[in-house]
């Protein structure tokens, strides 16, 4: 990721369980700085009519309860997703082959953090071009959440294709690289 790296800051250290001045306050912000060196950030999104939505997700979404009432008033449907690459889980895996455990948890905890701010980003984003167009939107929703199955994960998967370089399902259902979200948002008229 190049640009300057963010600064570490409370809510960070907050959301990784370190306390500011600790001693291993220390050792997090230089991991901070590995984290964001080792970003490939990658966004993707893809706006279509809800009824084309729920045709490429009949089996996934068109029984799921909660995915139909989060678009019941929409008439299209935004399809987001982010990955942060596998540079940084692979470093955090290689910390743990070294039994350096504190810097491998930490730098997971950390990739975690930063997909989940890089979707929200695109998310933030999205809304305001709804907004300036007179639209409202849902809010987000994954796979995996409440009854939408992570099966969903496989249409993700052949829509994506290959603008974000490397990405995988395993026979789980999960997505590889580990730090990587996707997300559906309807899109309701304005009035």
């Amino acid at each position: 990721m190049a640009g300057e790296i963010p600064r570490l800051t409370e809510k960070v250290l907050k959301y990784l369980q370190i306390e500011k001045d600790s001693l291993a306050m220390e050792q997090t912000a230089r991991l901070w700085n590995e984290a964001h060196q080792l970003l490939d950030v990658r966004r993707w999104r893809h706006l279509l009519p809800v009824n084309e939505f729920f045709l490429l997700f009949h089996s996934h979404a068109r029984q799921n309860k909660a995915i139909t009432r989060l678009l019941a008033e929409a008439h299209q449907v935004w399809l987001m997703a982010v990955s942060l690459g596998d540079d940084l889980e692979r470093r955090s895996r290689d910390y743990f082959a070294q039994n350096e455990t504190f810097s491998g948890y930490i730098l997971d905890r950390m990739g975690s953090y930063l997909v989940e701010g890089e979707m929200r980003n695109l998310d933030k984003k999205i809304v305001r071009e709804c907004e300036r167009e007179k639209s409202s939107t849902t809010r987000r929703y994954s796979p995996g959440y409440q009854d939408f199955s992570l099966k969903a994960q496989s249409v993700f998967l052949e829509m994506i294709g290959s603008d974000i370089p490397g990405l995988n399902l395993t026979p789980a259902g999960l997505l590889k690289p580990e730090k990587t979200i996707t997300a559906v948002k309807g899109v309701i008229r304005g009035e």
